[in-house]
């Protein structure tokens, strides 16, 4: 009697095991329409992006590795040793684009040299969702989407399940899926023009949605923000109800970044040989306040601190200033204490 009692008991604790373990380390699926980063964040490369009052990013001071930092700069700390881009983070995980290049000893036995990646803070180990050459990540749901690489058929359109699961070719064409909102993924066509194309993540249906010639399209309280190809390259909107367009700037705009919650556009001018300038403005255009002037890359905004990238010869430097304060850049090199 007692050993069967003992048996059960035994029995009864390894099954209680297997099912904590199961129960604990299962996956945490997302909401329908969950977000991963904002889509400006992304067309900027994905270098920083806030959750939970934390900020994720590609240290350009340690090969772009993976680091965390609270939104004011402190605590920074170090997560994981891939050079990454295309920061997503949702539900306590990272996806990642990885890109190591490099031939060391190290990263070859970290596994694939590049590819789409998940880990939480405290793995040991970064999980593989795809492995080869990718980019323009961009989580939407339990799902994310990118452009896939390889020789023979350059880039196309993919999504794999955050799981790792599910991976399916949309595309032959490559589309950038950055722009998300409520279900719906806005890019450029790639193919003879520059229309505005909306996917449908029910259904991975692409419709063309606007015509025109347009660039970086970002969707943000009902209106579609982009750059106006046909107008100078003029940062412009226009309402998603009425179709109505306004110029927001007449500079010559190549690249931009919006934040709905900050109400602010950073946007990078290039009106001339020795007219470069990084310019902070409202959203509807007013407020325009010159930040910096000269070249400014990879500008990612959070809700304290707006980030850039300069470089002097092939040497990056990475500064900020403040997203809604007084715009007056500081060098920032963060570390771990």
């Amino acid at each position: 009697m007692k050993k069967k009692i003992i048996i059960v008991s035994i029995l009864i604790v390894i099954a209680v095991v297997i099912f904590g373990t199961w129960f604990f380390g299962r996956m945490e699926y997302n909401d329908q329409h969950a977000v991963g980063n904002t889509a400006g964040n992304l067309y900027n490369g994905g270098l920083f992006c806030e959750s939970d009052g934390k900020v994720y990013f590609s240290n350009p001071y340690d090969k772009d590795s993976l680091y965390v930092m609270d939104v004011d700069g402190s605590n920074v700390k170090k997560i994981y040793n891939d050079k990454v881009s295309y920061i997503n983070v949702y539900n306590d995980y990272i996806y990642y684009e990885r890109f190591n290049h490099e031939s060391s000893v190290e990263v070859v036995f970290r596994g694939a040299l590049y590819g789409l990646f998940r880990i939480q803070e405290g793995d040991s180990k970064a999980e593989a969702l795809h492995t080869g050459i990718v980019d323009n990540v961009a989580l939407s749901g339990n799902y994310l989407y990118f452009r896939s690489y390889d020789d023979k058929n350059l880039y196309q359109l993919y999504k794999v399940g955050i799981d790792g699961d599910d991976e399916i070719k949309i595309s032959d064409r490559g589309y950038t899926p950055i722009s998300i909102s409520s279900g719906n993924i806005f890019f450029i066509e790639v193919d003879g023009n520059h229309n505005i194309m909306r996917l449908n993540t029910e259904n991975d249906e692409i419709t063309q949605y606007k015509t025109g010639n347009f660039y970086m399209p970002i969707v943000c309280n009902n209106y579609m923000y982009y750059i106006d190809l046909d107008n100078n390259r003029a940062l412009s909107r226009m309402n998603m109800a009425t179709e109505e367009k306004e110029v927001l700037s007449s500079d010559k705009v190549v690249n931009y970044n919006l934040s709905e919650d900050s109400n602010v556009i950073f946007y990078q001018a290039e009106n001339s040989l020795d007219d470069h300038k990084l310019v902070r403005m409202d959203l509807n255009g007013e407020n325009a306040i010159d930040v910096v002037l000269g070249d400014c890359f990879n500008i990612s905004i959070t809700s304290t601190y707006t980030y850039y990238i300069t470089k002097i010869e092939d040497t990056k430097l990475l500064f900020r200033v403040s997203t809604n304060g007084i715009t007056i850049p500081e060098l920032f090199e963060p570390k771990e204490k």
